[in-house]
């Protein structure tokens, strides 16, 4: 994923989309998607 790093963090954490303005993901994005999913904090 590239973009500014304010935007980064929080779409890596899943509070931010992943197709936000800015943001591009490189990758594999499904991946990205079900670890955002299945990941939590708290």
């Amino acid at each position: 994923m590239i973009g500014p790093l304010t935007d980064v963090l929080p779409a890596f954490h899943g509070r931010l989309p992943l197709d936000a303005p800015g943001l591009e993901v490189l990758g594999d994005r499904e991946l990205l998607e079900l670890r955002s999913a299945k990941a939590t904090f708290g």
